[in-house]
């Protein structure tokens, strides 16, 4: 996925991609990952970039390089070496915006580091050890202890920040509104669909990746008037550290608290089959509810980018197509999300029939969703509602069956 390794390094503002090319790679070497020709080979090259000026900094889109590795290498090369955890790191303190994505950053660029002390043996080796403390505690044990009383407080941080959002999600639950989050790898378009559905003037949908680092909810109203909140969330990527996933469950536990989820799909990305398969794996991880990977909308977005589009921009046996961006297939989707959440939620369309005067319209407004009023030849309102089984249940023991 050479193409999206460009891309990574691209994200960042400022940084370009002088030279970029696949090296196969057997068995990487416990020192300088490569082995002896292939390392002779690039550190020629390096040289070269750096002799021409063009060159500040190496990336090699590979998960993790051991401390080792990593150490090894900048020395070789003199200019800094980045891995994919440490340049994905990099984009997402750039986009980091609010408190809690700061300090899920910074928690996981702790957790990788504590992680690989493991290779302090060989730091030992080519700084020495030496006592700092009582006790005989070594440079690196100090430094390890400061490390684990910093990643203690942000842990306590983002506890926090779990237990704020576990009020809201109770909050939305006790008003009962349907939410629907909104996932897929990032750039997919998922704040350009958002937008395009809700009408949320205040979304800055942006063409690059992880865009967004925050989890956002915006209202929209579906077809039969319901209001729905549709979750805008964290995009993901391959082969992502777990430290990183792992940084962000606060923000991603928005998924699981769904009614329902749309997966949307870069349907003109080279690696579209790929992509799908990197967010099915995030999701299983999450351990969603059952009802929620069996009910799964799939949208594929930029259809207007597709080199050969056979089929209209709209409905298909098992995935709705559409052009965010142009807000083409829209409408289909709308009634497709809507039948959706009737079914996860439970709710159903019921005409009823009231007194003018009676307490029933206020009780109607405040537990369902009263989509059309009118008056009827007697003098009474038929209304046409929305609500679930527990809401009919109510109205039922409360006003009398409701055919």
């Amino acid at each position: 996925m050479l193409g999206e390794a460009l891309s990574l390094v691209e994200a960042i503002n400022g940084w370009s991609v002088v030279e970029g090319r696949t090296e196969p790679i057997r068995k990487p070497d416990s020192r300088y990952f490569f082995g002896k020709g292939k390392l002779e080979e690039l550190t020629k090259l390096v040289k070269k970039l750096k002799v021409a000026g063009s060159l500040s900094a190496v990336f090699l889109d590979v998960g993790r390089l051991t401390r080792r590795q990593h150490a090894e290498l900048e020395e070789l090369w003199d200019v800094k070496v980045f891995d994919r955890f440490s340049l994905v790191v990099q984009i997402f303190k750039e986009r980091a915006v609010s408190s809690e994505a700061k300090v899920q950053v910074e928690l996981a660029e702790l957790g990788s580091r504590l992680v690989f002390d493991d290779h302090t043996s060989y730091d030992q080796q080519r700084g020495g050890t030496y006592s700092i403390g009582g006790g005989g505690e070594t440079h690196l044990e100090a430094a390890r202890r400061m490390l684990m009383l910093r990643q203690q407080k942000l842990k306590k941080k983002l506890e926090a920040i779990r237990k704020q959002r576990n009020l809201i999600r109770h909050d939305r639950a006790k008003r009962k509104v349907p939410i629907v989050s909104v996932v897929g790898y990032t750039n997919a378009g998922k704040t350009t669909l958002i937008k395009a559905l809700t009408h949320d003037s205040e979304m800055r949908p942006e063409d690059k990746l992880f865009a967004t680092l925050d989890v956002t909810a915006h209202r929209g109203k579906l077809p039969s008037g319901m209001t729905a909140l549709f979750i805008d969330t964290v995009g993901f990527v391959s082969d992502l550290p777990h430290e990183l996933v792992e940084s962000f469950s606060a923000t991603l536990e928005d998924i699981v608290h769904s009614d329902l989820l749309i997966h949307l799909r870069d349907c003109s990305h080279p690696e579209f089959e790929a992509q799908k398969v990197h967010v099915l794996d995030v999701l299983k991880m999450l351990k969603l509810p059952k009802y929620l990977m069996e009910n799964i909308i799939e949208v594929h977005n930029k259809v207007d980018l597709r080199e050969s589009i056979s089929d209209a921009s709209g409905r298909n046996e098992e995935r709705f197509e559409v052009s965010a961006l142009h807000e083409t297939g829209l409408g289909v989707l709308w009634s497709g999300v809507e039948d959706a959440l009737f079914k996860t939620t439970g709710r159903q369309i019921k005409t009823i029939i009231i007194p003018q005067d009676g307490p029933q319209l206020s009780w109607l407004h405040h537990e369902a969703t009263v989509s059309e009023t009118e008056t009827t030849q007697d003098a009474r309102l038929k209304v046409k509602v929305i609500m679930d089984e527990a809401a009919l249940g109510k109205y039922n023991s409360k006003f009398g069956k409701v055919d």
